[in-house]
């Protein structure tokens, strides 16, 4: 994230919007579960007659405007997230592709050509998909805090018991990446 925020110099502004849009876009997702049980709770309530009909069907619409919203915001900001993606690749081989070659002669004598275009290439793809899939991680955040708030609305005291979850597994996941990392260090050398 750091690599990808410092490599989007000149198209920063940019990036604060397509996030913008994703976290509103992702608010807007959340209202779905709202129009759901308001309907089951009138139909449970009082069923479906002439008197709440039109309501009913007017809420049901809200589904078609509720995705029409999302796609309002998710799209633009999927064009200018992957946009960006493909200007935070180029720079960053730009980047590469520069410092390998200011390298002295005696190291390109002693690294095969191949193997540093591949190391290269596959240095810039890794940017570009983590850049490209930004909005993964933004509708992970998201909906996980919407969901803490839709449950502290109901018992306050969950909270407690989810974040220390969280919290738990976290550190196993910690625990595993500490022991990932050190292999596809290896691995990579």
């Amino acid at each position: 994230s750091r690599i990808m925020w410092r490599l989007s110099a000149g198209n920063r502004r940019s990036v604060v919007i397509y996030v913008t849009f994703f976290v509103i876009a992702n608010i807007i997702s959340l209202l779905q579960p709202l129009i759901i049980a308001h309907v089951l709770n009138v139909i449970q309530e009082v069923g479906v007659n002439r008197e709440n009909l039109r309501s009913l069907l007017l809420f049901l619409a809200l589904f078609t405007v509720q995705d029409f919203l999302f796609w309002i915001f998710h799209g633009p900001a999927r064009i200018m997230e992957r946009s960006n993606a493909f200007l935070v690749r180029a720079k960053y081989k730009k980047d590469l592709l520069a410092g390998t070659l200011a390298l002295p002669l005696e190291w390109h004598v002693d690294h095969h050509s191949g193997d540093t275009i591949d190391k290269i290439e596959k240095g810039t793809r890794a940017v570009y998909d983590f850049t490209e899939h930004g909005f993964q991680v933004i509708e992970s955040i998201v909906r996980f805090i919407g969901s803490l708030i839709a449950i502290a609305i109901f018992n306050l005291n969950a909270i407690f018991v989810i974040l220390l979850l969280v919290v738990v597994a976290l550190r196993a996941l910690a625990t595993f990446d500490k022991k990932l990392v050190a292999q596809y260090k290896a691995l990579n050398q």
